[in-house]
């Protein structure tokens, strides 16, 4: 690491860290974390490594987003940008009570149809995220997360991708929403891509 990066992150950051711990540790981190984060504090590189530094970061991305140091997406809904994300369950009325009770979701319903069940995070533009009844079509696959980066061109992103290593798990298809395909990365995790509709162009 550079000595640059280093100081950076000393003048910048280390301050934060200190003082999300302050705020946090009292009754969320154990007697050892606690006695780490005060023994490794004062040396940057010790402290990335200590369970102290493991355990604060869970705690800024499961219950919420730091407003200081992690502010979440400022960049959504633009071309190569994340633009959608959504579960696919066999568990769907389970799952979207969890998602509703355990991160205070407010959830509305978008299709009720046995052929086409889902449920959203926010509604209509608010919307962030969404919840789908896969249980016709996942078969053996596991439930997972899917996320969508937005494309101008769905099918030149796909045979550039392609060119570079990426696999075609779902063939690019127009829906209601974009023209979306599904590929692997070379190191095979999933993701989707979202582009407008050849009928649009």
């Amino acid at each position: 690491m550079s000595a640059s990066f280093r100081e950076a992150f000393v003048e910048r950051y280390l301050p934060v860290v200190r003082a999300y711990l302050s705020a946090r540790w009292k009754g969320r981190l154990s007697r050892s974390e606690l006695e780490d984060a005060v023994q490794y504090s004062a040396n940057w590189s010790d402290y990335l490594a200590s369970s102290a530094y493991a355990h604060a970061w869970m705690l800024s991305h499961l219950p919420a987003w730091s407003e200081v140091s992690f502010p979440g997406f400022v960049t959504r809904n633009e071309e190569n940008a994340p633009a959608w994300f959504e579960t696919l369950t066999t568990r769907y009325d389970e799952v979207v009570a969890f998602y509703r009770d355990a991160f205070g979701w407010e959830t509305h319903v978008m299709g009720d149809a046995p052929e086409f069940r889902y449920t959203t995070l926010g509604l209509n533009e608010n919307a962030r995220a969404g919840i789908m009844d896969a249980t016709h079509f996942l078969g053996d696959e596991p439930a997972r997360w899917q996320f969508y980066l937005q494309v101008a061109d769905t099918d030149e992103t796909i045979a550039k991708a392609v060119s570079i290593g990426a696999e075609v798990v779902a063939a690019a298809d127009d829906t209601p929403y974009g023209r979306i395909a599904t590929m692997t990365d070379p190191a095979g995790i999933p993701f989707c891509v979202l582009g407008p509709n050849l009928e649009a162009s």
